[in-house]
């Protein structure tokens, strides 16, 4: 009986230690976040085919005119989030492999899988398949050895190709962040149309290849559909420029 007492105890000791350890973290607030809005898509449009459509007659009138329209070359779409130019990905970073625990089944030309979270596109989420509100469910990601170190998380939260995809279909409020099998971070997302990103300290291994979890802890609920979605999780760091 002592040793069954002692046994509990321990692994009470062990659950409060590790509690402890976890901190949150919220999104780190700039004066100009890349945000995501219905007019916005449509401007973008209008621009980019006014552009087309003038491509060889272009006048610096016309660029203003179509800077004015959010419309800027090195983004190949209005969803577009690291365009043409050097970015920490210029260092060969980035995940090898991404898994998740579930995915929504595709519905005609749309599909929900876990690829969609690292696409580069804002407009293409991942949705999670179980019943209800997809509480524990995960998506993996697996780096290589020796991958450039990473500092911070960039994530775009819920069905963002549109205000109304976004609020009839649920959105991530807390992310549990696993880092080498071990519990690091809870994430605290807000509840908008923006990129948020997240600071760590920078994190990889040399020797070997090493994962970074994401497990849904709480959500936004939507206003028709419990499944829970994340357009996008992305990342930056150091050692490459």
């Amino acid at each position: 009986m002592k040793r069954i007492i002692t046994a509990i105890a321990l692994l009470a000791a062990t659950s409060v230690a590790e509690a402890q350890v976890i901190k949150e973290i919220s999104p780190k607030q700039t004066e100009s976040p890349r945000c995501f809005t219905d007019k916005g898509a449509a401007d973008y449009e209008k621009g980019a085919k006014y552009l087309e459509e003038h491509a060889a007659n272009m006048t610096d009138a016309d660029w203003e005119y179509i800077a004015k329209l959010g419309v800027e070359e090195m983004y190949d779409s209005y969803f577009a989030l690291d365009g043409e130019g050097c970015s920490w990905y210029c260092g060969d970073g980035g995940p090898i492999k991404i898994t998740a625990s579930s995915r929504l089944a595709s519905q005609g030309a749309n599909n929900y899988n876990e690829e969609n979270l690292h696409d580069d596109h804002a407009n293409t989420p991942w949705v999670e398949g179980v019943k209800g509100y997809g509480i524990g469910e995960w998506v993996e990601y697996t780096f290589k050895a020796g991958n450039p170190r990473i500092t911070t998380i960039k994530i775009v939260n819920g069905y963002c190709k549109s205000q109304s995809a976004w609020k009839n279909n649920s959105r991530v409020k807390k992310l549990k962040v696993y880092i080498k099998g071990k519990p690091a971070a809870i994430l605290n997302l807000e509840d908008t149309r923006c990129v948020q990103s997240f600071e760590i300290a920078p994190v990889t291994d040399a020797n070997k290849e090493w994962t970074m979890k994401f497990e849904i802890v709480d959500v936004y609920k939507g206003d028709k559909w419990d499944d829970t979605a994340i357009s996008e999780i992305y990342f930056d760091g150091l050692d490459v420029h």
